[in-house]
Formats: structure tokens, sequence, C-alpha cells
């Protein structure tokens, strides 16, 4: 929750003080964005507003053109379950799509925990040329148990009411309880690495 004046002075103070090559711009989710108008008029700049001035801060020479402006896609944020899987993707990719003009040339994402729908998503970006607009960076998180999932699917706003991460969490369980969580966890953590 940040001034134009605080964002600009953060971003100078990165690049010629911190040597900062990547200037990575997110929203966040602190409270006061959950107030009506997302927070208004607390939330001065999102990430889009930000990326926007760093662009304009670039082509003024205030920072070097070779700074890689960076910022995140959040593929399950619209996957409630009144929306549909392709709602849910087609809100995602508009939200990624807007980040282009503001000057975003790398996206970093959430980690593949619902591998089902993330693939499907996935594929869409490929298929609407998105990989071709951006570089992806993925994330991997490597989960330890079923607490460690339930910490990331909160994390990563997954919503614990839709079926397949209530199926996730229940198998994560199941194996703790059958005394083969660590056999679970080499599989599980294998496979989204190599997802």
């Amino acid at each position: 929750l940040r001034s134009k004046k605080t964002h600009r002075r953060l971003i100078l103070k990165a690049v010629h003080e911190q040597g900062a090559k990547i200037l990575f711009f997110v929203s966040g989710g602190h409270p006061l964005r959950k107030l009506p108008g997302e927070g208004k008029p607390f939330a001065w700049m999102d990430s889009i507003e930000a990326l926007k001035l760093a662009k304009k801060m670039q082509k003024r020479g205030e920072i070097p053109k070779e700074i890689i402006m960076a910022a995140s896609a959040d593929p399950y944020r619209f996957l409630t379950p009144k929306a549909t899987v392709e709602e849910a993707i087609e809100a995602t990719i508009r939200d990624i799509q807007e980040k282009k003009p503001a000057g975003a040339e790398l996206i970093f994402v959430q980690p593949p925990l619902e591998p089902n729908y993330y693939e499907k998503w996935w594929m869409e970006l490929l298929r609407r040329g998105l990989m071709k607009e951006f570089n992806f960076i993925v994330g991997a998180s490597i989960i330890t148990d079923a607490n460690n999932l339930e910490f990331w699917q909160t994390l990563t706003r997954i919503n614990p009411d839709l079926p397949e991460a209530k199926a996730l969490l229940d198998r994560w369980e199941r194996a703790e309880r059958e005394g083969r969580l660590e056999e679970f966890r080499l599989q599980w953590n294998t496979n989204l690495i190599t997802w």
C-alpha cells in the first residue's frame, strides 16, 4: 500500500543502490485490499500501475532499459465453486494480458498444486500465444505433509471447497494415516518438479 512517490523512490533505490536487474511487482493481499473498492483510496498503486511507472522511468532514462520488468500470475485466483474452469482460466488470462502493455516481460506463477486444472490453464496460455509474449517462471513448493499442503493451498488461494482440493488433501492425510508419508511425499514432489 504505497504511493507513487514511494514506489518511485524504491525503484530508484533498488536499481541504483542495490543493483537490481529485475523489478518484480505484485499487488499483494493486504487486508485493506478486501475493503469495498479493493481498498481504494488506501491501495494507491497496484502492480499494473507500478509497472507503468517503472516503464516510464525506463523510457525517461531514470533506470536502465536492460532492467527486466516482472509480475505475477495467480492461476487459482478465479477458480471458485461458482466459476467454471473455463471462466477461471479466461479471467486469469485477461489478468496476465493486462500486464503486457504495462511493461511486464517476465511472469512468475504459482506451483501446479492442482495439476489437472493447471495443465488446462497452461495449455490455454500456449494456445493463445502468451508464451511468446512473456517469459514464465513456475514456482515449485516442496510439500512435506497434509498441514503443509493446506498452508500452500491457502497461500496460493486454492479454494478448500473445491472437490479437487479436498481430494488432494485426503490423499495426503491417507498416506500419513497408513504410514506411507515418506514414499508419497517423494513421489508427489518428484511429479511436481518434473511437471
